[in-house]
């Protein structure tokens, strides 16, 4: 990389690509002097100090879903992005390589009437401790694999073992 691709931040020292920067100023274009690491370290540790910066933010988080509700396909494609690091291609991919069904059971249903998946969408399967994506499920496979994790977690697979084998 040439010098012109690259910047200094004021806080880390770090040498990086113009791309870990914010923009300062929209009118000139010009980029903020610290990185977008050392920025989200400041407003991390301003936000856990202060309940009056926490209840700004809260307040005007409310203000902007209130002024740019967002449709529910853009939440799911914000939803999938934050909480699974998958984009709409991504999921339909995964779901094209299951058949279109649940990776469990193989049902082709996803087992939703009601509520924010009733459009047909399969949850995303994922490891609480890793963060990785196992595969999509419908729900009842989701709910049952997520309450055997937890009774897994809590009693052990030997004692869920020798309970059933005890009956």
């Amino acid at each position: 990389m040439s010098d012109t691709e690259t910047k200094v931040c004021r806080l880390c020292q770090r040498l990086l690509p113009l791309s870990s920067y914010w923009c300062g100023d929209k009118k000139t274009g010009a980029l903020r002097s610290e990185c977008k690491d050392c920025a989200k370290a400041r407003l991390r540790a301003r936000y856990a100090a202060s309940p009056d910066a926490r209840a700004k933010a809260y307040a005007n988080s409310r203000k902007q879903a209130i002024l740019k509700p967002r449709t529910p396909e853009q939440q799911r494609k914000h939803s999938l992005k934050h909480k699974f690091g998958l984009s709409i291609e991504q999921y339909e991919a995964m779901f094209e390589a299951q058949d279109r069904k649940c990776a469990l059971c193989g049902t082709t249903d996803n087992g939703r009437t009601t509520g924010k998946w009733k459009a047909g969408h399969f949850n995303v399967d994922h490891c609480h401790k890793t963060g990785r994506v196992r595969g999509l499920l419908c729900h009842k496979c989701n709910v049952r694999i997520g309450a055997y994790e937890g009774l897994l977690a809590d009693v052990g697979l030997h004692k869920v073992v020798a309970y059933l084998a005890s009956a």
